[in-house]
């Protein structure tokens, strides 16, 4: 039986060890923490994603327990739509859906098992030859096999070292949270965006009537965190009534603030034994909902080509699958921030495109995004 190690037990680790072991090896992995506690809030995994998390054998309970997302809009500050609202349709007979973070790593857990989880244990480096990859642990400790596969998230000096991208700053942040439950069933089962000058607030419909939102404006690096007092205060300046009403439903501790860096568009995915995969190869920008989506299908291309190859030919093969796409999303998210973030006349020339931009052109580039590949 081939060996691999996957290093972090996020979702792009835990979706390539179910890849993995699905293909037939022995896996191991790796997470530095002392416990697995689901960090962030709200994710969008739309049917691309669905799908892939079908091939692994992990989305029943997703698709059981999690909130379908029917309706997609963009639009102004002032709520004139930019694109849609749209009726977001099943891609291959697959859904869409808002799922909290908590969730779907419960159901990657319970799809991998256990006793692969290895707590406490923190990379410090990696080296291969000819014949094994192996890992070295801050204990001191070390570990070889056939694939290393380095999935310890965007700050992963490991993954930099490898293929080069290092992460920067991409001069905004903001908080997300979760709400309590809202009467606001005007944004019931629908995902939306507004748009300021250099700001903007999503709101998403994750059930049971709660709200995952989000706002996010310019800030310079280490810039301090906003306040719940500061949101409510920016939501009632001129933003929709449902920003309001869920940025009140959520309680000031709920914040999680952030400082947005994103990774640049990789010209590989790793080196002989050693792949990189989820945001330690291709983190990007949060303009296009498919941070979350790619890593499943990482996973399932990694599978595919575990199958195939022998260990040695995996990273080359799953390259040749996955890379020139995963370019493209990342390429996309940094050019999604120009609606916002950028002078006002770059804004208003990228609001009046979209605006102008034909229903019917829309999803069909929508459509193909949200359509995994078939990496048989």
């Amino acid at each position: 039986m081939p060996t691999a190690l996957v290093i972090g037990a996020g979702i792009g680790g835990l979706a390539a060890a179910i890849g993995l072991q699905n293909a037939g090896y022995h896996v191991a992995v790796h997470e530095r923490a002392a416990d697995l506690k689901p960090l962030g809030a709200g994710l969008s995994l739309w049917s691309n994603a669905v799908q892939a998390l079908r091939a692994l054998n992990a989305a029943a309970r997703i698709e059981t327990e999690a909130e379908p997302i029917e309706t997609m809009v963009l639009a102004t500050r002032q709520g004139r739509a930019l694109l849609g609202p749209r009726r977001v349709t099943s891609a291959e007979g697959v859904s869409a859906y808002l799922v909290t973070r908590a969730l779907l790593q419960s159901a990657l857990q319970a799809a991998l098992g256990g006793d692969a989880i290895h707590l406490d244990s923190e990379l410090v480096d990696v080296a291969q030859d000819d014949e094994r990859a192996t890992a070295r642990f801050a204990d001191g400790s070390t570990a070889s096999a056939d694939l290393i596969v380095i999935a310890n998230g965007i700050w992963s000096p490991q993954a930099t070292a490898l293929i080069g991208n290092a992460p920067r700053h991409c001069g905004y942040g903001g908080v997300f949270a979760l709400s309590d439950p809202v009467d606001h069933p005007q944004s019931a089962r629908r995902v939306a965006e507004y748009w300021g000058d250099r700001e903007r607030f999503g709101l998403c419909d994750i059930g049971g009537g709660r709200r995952y939102w989000f706002y996010i404006v310019d800030q310079r690096p280490g810039a301090a965190a906003i306040g719940h007092d500061d949101c409510l205060a920016r939501a009632s300046d001129g933003w929709p009534d449902g920003i309001v009403q869920t940025v009140a439903a959520t309680t000031a501790d709920r914040l999680i603030a952030f400082d947005c860096h994103a990774r640049a568009a990789p010209r590989r995915l790793g080196v002989g034994r050693i792949l990189c995969v989820g945001d330690a190869a291709h983190a990007m920008e949060p303009n296009l909902g498919q941070g979350a989506c790619q890593a499943p299908e990482d996973a399932v291309a990694l599978s595919v080509a575990a199958q195939r190859e022998s260990p040695e030919h995996v990273v080359s093969a799953v390259e040749a699958m996955r890379l020139k796409r995963v370019r493209s999303f990342v390429i996309q998210s940094r050019r999604g921030r120009y609606g916002t973030h950028a002078p006002v006349m770059v804004q208003h020339w990228v609001r009046a495109t979209l605006s102008a931009i034909p229903a019917a052109i829309h999803d069909r580039a929508i459509g193909s995004a949200h359509l995994m590949p078939d990496y048989r």
